[in-house]
């Protein structure tokens, strides 16, 4: 009826959707603006990392360029198709989209490489003063934060009981509640399942 329609929206932001079907879930375009650009910022980025090696006559894999583009689309497809509109509303869709985002793209991700291909394309500065980009990589990759969570005890705390913790508690009806707090659910997923995958499988060098 018109006041459940106006209790989705009112959570949601989005106007209720028809009736939930996997053909149509999977293959109906739903722009999330946030995911959209911050996934094409990091396709685009990577692709220019690698560009701009192998123009100046390094060489890169070919597999490591493959493998984060096949991250990053699928992360961008569950996100902005009609999947990740059900995700806010239902479970079963919910999961399907965090379980993508926290055991395959974070999968994916940590075998090309990103810190490297960043460290080999970005110039270091020759102002001992000023930090660039490069130097503000290597000050997180170096920093006492990191190298704290990435202790593999920590990391797989945050990895697995992190989500626990999610699923377990209040916290999950309260982040459930509004569009923001689901971005932010999904950020949790693809960064906690990168780190810890990073210790596993990953070719940057890690602080530990």
């Amino acid at each position: 009826g018109n006041a459940a329609f106006n209790l989705i929206e009112s959570v949601t932001g989005f106007p209720e959707p028809p009736k939930f079907e996997w053909s149509y879930a999977l293959t109906t375009i739903s722009v999330e603006p946030f995911t959209l650009f911050i996934g094409l910022i990091a396709l685009i980025t990577y692709w220019v990392g690698y560009l701009k090696l192998i123009n100046r006559g390094d060489k890169w894999p070919i597999s490591r360029v493959i493998f984060w583009s096949l991250g990053i689309i699928l992360a961008i497809y569950v996100t902005n198709t009609m999947l990740g509109r059900y995700a806010i509303l239902m479970f079963s869709a919910h999961m399907t989209v965090h379980m993508i985002l926290a055991m395959v793209v974070p999968i994916l991700l940590p075998l090309v490489a990103p810190l490297t291909l960043a460290l080999r394309v970005l110039k270091p500065t020759n102002d001992p003063n000023v930090r660039n980009l490069r130097e503000w990589i290597v000050a997180i990759i170096n920093s006492k934060y990191l190298k704290v969570t990435s202790h593999p005890i920590i990391a797989f705390f945050i990895f697995a009981a992190g989500t626990w913790a999610l699923y377990f508690s209040p916290l999950l009806t309260v982040l459930m509640r509004s569009h923001l707090g689901h971005l932010f659910m999904d950020a949790h997923f693809v960064l906690a399942g990168y780190l810890f995958f990073w210790l596993i499988i990953g070719k940057d060098p890690a602080p530990r």
